[in-house]
């Protein structure tokens, strides 16, 4: 018995300071290798540059944190502008403690995003980041990988803060001349307890409109089934109500 207790008291020391020396090993990268690490696999990912003009600080603690400033995508070569889209400020923060109880806590918030939606006159949208790959042979999914997926969330998102301000959004349709503007000042939804509330105020297509209301329940999410959403505000002066329910999200 007490070679037992030896034994799993040397494995969990072991496993503090493997862990303490990761944790000094991140801390001691700076920023800038972060940035340079972060850019560089997006554009490996997507075949688009993603450029950090301003601070980009990451942190190691009881969350990971990551801050970013000026932040900009570019768009496809034949798009109407350089950027499809641009952020003054990103801020995310994932809490590591409850990864072990399976949950997926994170804090975002989004300040000033000005997002382009174009396509052009073929039809193709700016959205399309890389052309697929004809020439490789792609296997069929069989019926019972199929069966083995599963429609419940590997991890439970919870998200304790998704936070955008200050958003512009257009969408340009080439073909037809159609152009769609959107400018939210501010959009907000958390989780509180079991509920997820939500906020909205800004304009579409010039016309002023406001949310405020419950998104459902955070564990019909989790569960992947339908939920309860109630939403009240304004639209362009009168007065408009959403009652029903969301869901499933996935198949």
């Amino acid at each position: 018995m007490k070679l037992i207790l030896k034994i799993i008291g040397w494995t969990f020391a072991s496993l503090t300071v493997l862990i303490a020396l990761i944790a000094i090993t991140l801390t001691l990268i700076s920023d800038e290798q972060y940035k340079k690490w972060a850019t560089a696999a997006a554009s490996s990912a997507t075949g688009r540059e993603l450029k950090i003009d301003g601070e980009f600080n990451v942190h190691f603690g009881s969350e990971l944190g990551i801050l970013a400033n000026n932040i900009h995508f570019t768009n496809a070569k034949w798009g109407t502008r350089a950027d499809m889209v641009s952020a003054d400020r990103l801020e995310v923060r994932l809490s590591l403690l409850p990864l072990f109880k399976g949950v997926l806590d994170l804090f975002i918030k989004i300040d000033g995003p000005d997002v382009l939606l174009e396509t052009n006159d073929q039809g193709t949208g700016n959205w399309v980041l890389k052309e697929p790959d004809v020439t490789s042979e792609q296997e069929p999914v069989s019926k019972a990988k199929k069966a083995d997926d599963s429609s419940v969330f590997p991890l439970k998102p919870y998200l304790s803060n998704f936070e955008i301000n200050e958003l512009v959004f257009v969408f340009k349709d080439a073909s037809s001349g159609q152009e769609i503007q959107a400018h939210f000042e501010n959009f907000r939804a958390y989780v509180d307890g079991a509920e997820i509330p939500l906020s909205l105020a800004g304009t579409y297509q010039g016309v002023p409109i406001a949310l405020d209301g419950k998104l459902g329940r955070i564990e019909d999410y989790h569960l992947n089934q339908a939920t309860p959403i109630a939403l009240q505000g304004q639209l362009n002066g009168a007065i408009v109500g959403i009652n029903g329910s969301l869901g499933p999200l996935f198949p």
